[in-house]
């Protein structure tokens, strides 16, 4: 805490009494006076304009099924998360100012104003006309049929398309609706005006309770079901309030409520089954024993109470006429600030003494005795002003109370007040005091630490400034000083006693716990020492502390730890083992203020802290409090934020005014840059809610706990995600996670049929290229068998020319010469002129098979038509003189295509073998020669009508094999068809491609 300074006081009376005997009939006054004088406040949360609502005045106050409140002000309506609030007026689009009733219908929020009913969904207004209604008429409620019901001017309508019908409850005439309620059962009551209770069954209203007698003309505005008898309900009217059992109404009893004059005007009933009714002051709250008014004096408003609500989680809020809305903390925290109607000062520590007292000292005021409810100021009897600052109070069993001033140390004994240290020689300023266990007292001032025993003079220990003192063992005492840690053995200083970790840390509290101790520092933090191993841990705001200045310490009798620091009430364990420090739950409320050094106490089952604003009471109890509800939060993801990298346009998407954000997010390409904001529900204590999240398909780890309600992703891959995202409240319970599927659509160039169309355009590429190659490959190739081809030609050409200028002279001359010889034969022999002959025939052959070998291997004959031409001269000159008939058939062609050499010289040998053979063998009259060709082959064919011949006996001289040779190597065919006595066709056959690869 910051340096105190000394103000003086004026002089407060030494006894507060009340000095007049109330009776039972004026409780309420008495209670009001009390709470007046003594100032005892309960915590309500208080939200207002300045927290964000609308407008002060809250009428009607629904929670949606996303966990958000809504709150319908005079001046449009507000939706809350726990935190923020969004606030919907004319200005957004709806008719009227004031908003009566609010209702959720599915995906939308149905409002109703002093003009109509306006239904929000998705963020847009649709308004619909009603009848103006009163303050009274303001239930809607949407029954197991899904039909939406609401009264007004004493009928009961249903919506229908957006249309109001009226609906007959009862056939009684003069039968008005006062009264329209769903229970928590689900069930829909109506109360209708003389006559009774209704409730809905199916598509008819039994009545359940009728109005008689006194009861005839109850004007009931608010039926509320009790939470466990089915059979009892609470009748609200203006003036008073009843109760109905098994359809029998009675006045409702209750010592406060029967006293106050209030117009009442809201009713609830909370968990714990305790009725709440809320008056033109204020709220009743209407226990059995000692029930409360709560108004501003005891922590509340004196506003009137409109309405009161118990949400889904149990939580109860009220909201006010002119001072926003509340919500209820419980009873597990008070607080005291007031003392006849004067603040209270610093309380600087507390204490309880042997006779259930507890004494508050005060920053200049002296002590403060609480006893029995009421509050007491005692004064040291000295004449010294600086006994009225009083800095530290001590107690132990059987012992006086032990009170540190900066007047000197002073001992309590029941009414027993002395100066312990009178006559001693140590300083006035006592921080700390304690005892030890032999009754022993040690004192903690600003020049060192003094141990004083009843008869003998105080003794100097240490010279240091010291703030506090405990006791760890037996002779041993362990101090905090500006400079760290001092441990007191036997009255001497321990030297090897050394953290030097600590040195320079101002240790201002200390709590003792097994073989561990605690400590305190101001701006240093918390830390665990464990001093049988010598091991030290420090612990920070870092590590999730609520601040780094730690005045207070304590353990409770749950072995939890309690701290005071500069920002509320921290509550934690100690894992004994490895010093690590964890959260049992949070301290629900925790108020952000400063705490007392040193003021803390465990009593009655409370923790008592002095603070800089009074005393603050908590319970410590392990049970949660029954008003903070259920301990779950709830996540709710708010907006996302998608921002187009390639226009710099943004679009989002808002829960607005309910979840309007689409359960599954398809975005396009250029939308991977995206902000998503969510926000936790936990009415207890909003404000120290953590968030976990992660986005599935992109990172598999949550993220660590932090407060931030956002997240942003950039460059996010194309693909399919799922952001995940879990709150995580101050008593360690986690919500159920809240996912929103997300897809982000690739580009066109990142999809598969832009990478089926690459890779067909590579493998077009590649089959280009490779043709490419091939082509220029094969025109190289071509180029160079034209090259060959052409130097072939003219080797044919000049091979043909010598040839036929040298060997067709030579058999010339050989030919002239056999003549010659023949002539200058003298004598005729025979065998002579036979030799001759067959030279010469010899010389003739051999002239003409020169002649067709010339033929062949002129370029000029290696042509289609050449062939044709060649073989039809062979055949005439054959048969010429003979009278064998020779005919032609089809020998044309336009094909002016190059032959290969082969085709022409091996066809041209075939046929003229095959005609050959016909002229020596067939002894035919008959010849046809014919030629076919079409697109894929030609045909040549030799028929005749000779005497044919037996393929299978004909001797191999016959030349048939050399034909079919020669017909292999153009990879033609043969095909022969002859009978004896009966002709014989044979055809070459050969075909153009097997040609081509001839």
């Amino acid at each position: 805490m910051p340096q105190m300074h000394i103000v003086k006081d004026k002089t407060i009376d030494k006894s507060i009494g009340l000095k007049r005997a109330l009776s039972a009939a004026f409780m309420v006054i008495f209670s009001l006076v009390y709470h007046s004088c003594h100032a005892q406040n309960y915590y309500f949360r208080h939200y207002n304009i300045e927290n964000g609502l609308a407008q002060t005045q809250v009428v009607k106050i629904y929670q949606d099924d996303y966990n958000y409140l809504w709150l319908g002000t005079q001046n449009g309506v507000s939706r809350f998360n726990g935190a923020d609030f969004v606030n919907y007026t004319k200005i957004n689009g709806f008719k009227g100012d004031v908003v009566f009733d609010i209702l959720q219908n599915n995906d939308q929020i149905l409002l109703r104003t002093d003009a109509g009913i306006s239904f929000l969904k998705a963020g847009r207004i649709q308004n619909y006309s009603a009848p103006n209604i009163n303050f009274l008429e303001k239930n809607m409620v949407k029954d197991t049929d899904g039909n939406i019901l609401y009264f007004n001017n004493f009928q009961l309508y249903k919506i229908d398309h957006g249309k109001s019908k009226i609906i007959s409850v009862t056939s009684a005439k003069n039968a008005g609706v006062f009264s329209l309620t769903k229970g928590r059962n689900g069930k829909v009551y109506v109360a209708v005006f003389g006559n009774g209770i209704f409730c809905k069954s199916g598509n008819t209203w039994r009545k359940i309770t009728p109005f008689t007698g006194a009861y005839k003309n109850l004007e009931v505005f608010k039926i509320l079901p009790d939470n466990s008898d089915t059979n009892k309900f609470y009748l609200l009217t203006p003036i008073k309030l009843y109760v109905a059992v098994n359809g029998v109404i009675s006045g409702f009893k209750n010592v406060l409520l029967d006293t106050i004059k209030d117009k009442l005007l809201s009713l609830e009933q909370d968990k714990q089954g305790q009725l709440w009714v809320g008056g033109t002051k204020g709220v009743f709250y209407l226990r059995d024993k000692n029930p409360i008014h709560f108004t501003n004096a005891n922590g509340f408003s004196d506003n009137a109470v409109n309405d009161i609500y118990r949400d889904n989680q149990d939580n109860l809020w009220l909201g006010t006429n002119g001072d926003g809305f509340y919500k209820f903390q419980g009873f597990d925290f008070v607080s005291y600030d007031r003392i006849k109607r004067k603040h209270l000062k610093l309380i600087m520590s507390v204490a309880n003494d042997d006779f259930n007292n507890t004494w508050l000292a005060t920053n200049g005021n002296g002590l403060i005795k609480f006893s029995k409810n009421s509050f007491k100021h005692v004064y040291l009897p000295s004449k010294d002003p600086y006994t009225r600052y009083i800095i530290c109070l001590s107690h132990k069993n059987g012992q006086p109370l032990l009170i540190g001033t900066y007047g000197g140390l002073w001992s309590l004994d029941e009414n027993k007040i002395i100066q312990i240290d009178n006559g001693r020689d140590m300083p006035k300023d006592i921080h700390a005091v304690a005892y030890d266990r032999d009754n022993g007292i040690w004192a903690a001032t600003g020049s060192g630490c003094y141990y004083l025993k009843k008869g003998s003079p105080a003794v100097k220990i240490t010279d240091q400034y010291v703030n506090t003192i405990i006791e760890i063992g037996k002779d041993s005492i362990l101090t905090g000083t500006d400079k760290g840690l001092t441990l007191i053995r036997k009255k001497s200083i321990d030297a090897g006693f050394k953290y030097d970790q600590l040195l320079g840390f101002n240790v201002i509290s200390l709590v003792h716990y097994k073989n561990l101790v605690v400590g305190g520092t101001a701006g240093d933090g918390l830390f665990v020492i464990d001093a049988s191993k010598h091991i030290l841990k420090r612990y920070t705001t870092l590590n999730g502390l609520r601040s780094n200045d730690i005045y207070s310490l304590l353990l409770d009798r749950h072995g939890d730890f309690w701290a005071g620091t500069a920002r509320g009430i921290a509550r934690f364990n100690i894992d004994l083992k490895t010093l690590a420090i964890s959260t049992r739950s949070e301290v629900i409320p925790n108020p952000v203020l400063e705490y007392a050094q040193n003021a803390i106490m465990e009593y009655d089952d409370k923790i008592w802290l002095g603070t800089t604003k009074g005393l603050f009471v908590f319970s410590d109890s392990k049970q949660n409090n029954p008003y903070f509800g259920k301990s779950q939060p709830v996540i709710n993801i708010e907006s996302i934020k998608v921002i187009d990298q390639s226009s710099n346009k943004n679009k989002e998407y808002n829960n607005s005014p309910i979840n309007a954000i689409p359960s599954g997010l398809t975005l396009g390409y250029g939308h991977e840059h995206m902000i998503i904001s969510f926000k936790g529900i936990f009415y207890p204590d909003p404000d120290n809610l953590l968030y976990r999240h992660r986005l599935k398909g992109y990172e598999n780890l949550f993220s660590y706990p932090s407060k931030l309600a956002s997240v942003e992703y950039s460059a996010l891959p194309p693909g399919s995600y799922t952001f995940e995202v879990i709150g995580i409240a101050s008593n360690g319970i986690t919500s159920a996670p809240k996912y929103l599927d997300i897809e982000i659509k690739p580009a066109f160039f990142q999809t598969v049929y832009f990478f089926v169309l690459v890779l067909i355009i590579i493998i077009a590429l590649v089959v280009l290229i490779q043709y490419w190659f091939t082509s220029r490959k094969n025109k190289q190739r071509r180029l160079l068998e034209k090259i060959k081809l052409e130097e072939q030609i003219k080797i044919r050409k000049r091979t043909a020319e010598d040839f036929h200028d040298d060997i067709g002279n030579k058999l010339t001359r050989i030919a002239i010469l056999a003549d010659m010889l023949d002539r200058k034969l003298i004598n005729q022999d025979v065998e002579q002129k036979q030799l001759i002959t067959n030279i010469k025939e010899n010389a003739d052959n051999l002239y003409r098979g020169s002649k067709d070998i010339l033929w062949s291997l002129d370029p000029q004959n290696d042509r289609l038509l050449e062939v044709l031409n060649n073989i039809k001269y062979f055949a005439i000159d054959i048969f010429n003189n003979t009278k064998t008939h020779l005919e032609f058939e089809g020998f044309t062609t336009e094909n002016e295509s190059q032959l290969p050499i082969e085709f022409v010289r091996n066809t041209s040998m075939i046929l003229k073998e095959l005609l050959y053979n016909v002229f020596k063998h067939a002894n035919a009259e008959n010849v046809i020669l014919t030629f076919s060709e079409d697109q894929e082959k030609i045909k040549f064919t030799v028929s005749d009508d000779g005497k044919g011949f037996d393929v299978n006996s004909e001797k191999k001289g016959r030349g048939l094999a050399n034909i079919k040779t020669r017909a292999g190597r153009i990879n033609g065919i043969i095909e022969i068809e002859t009978h004896e006595c009966e002709g014989t066709t044979v055809s070459l056959v050969v075909k153009l491609k097997e040609l081509i690869n001839a």
